[in-house]
C-alpha cells in the first residue's frame, strides 16, 4: 500500500514497535540471533536484528499491507 501522508506515515511508524525512521525512510526490525550473518543484519540495543528498509519516493513510502493494516486495526 502507498502511503502518501508524512502525518499517516508517523502515525504508523509511532503504533508499531518494529518501525522507526532513518532520515524520511522508514526501517522494519525483527529480533535475529543469525542476524549477524545476514547482510542486512544489525546490532542494536545488545541483540542482533534484521531490518528491512523501506525508501520514500517521489510518491511516498510503500509498505506491505500487512503493516499497514495492523496499523489500522487499531
Amino acid at each position: 500500500m502507498n502511503i502518501k501522508s508524512l502525518d499517516n506515515m508517523e502515525k504508523i511508524v509511532k503504533s508499531n514497535w518494529t518501525l522507526s525512521w532513518s532520515g524520511w525512510d522508514v526501517i522494519q526490525s525483527f529480533p535475529n540471533p543469525a542476524g549477524w550473518s545476514k547482510k542486512n543484519g544489525a546490532f542494536m540495543k545488545n541483540r542482533w536484528f534484521v531490518q528491512r528498509r523501506f525508501n520514500v519516493t517521489e510518491s511516498g513510502w510503500d509498505l506491505p499491507d500487512k503493516i499497514v493494516s495492523l496499523y489500522e486495526e487499531r
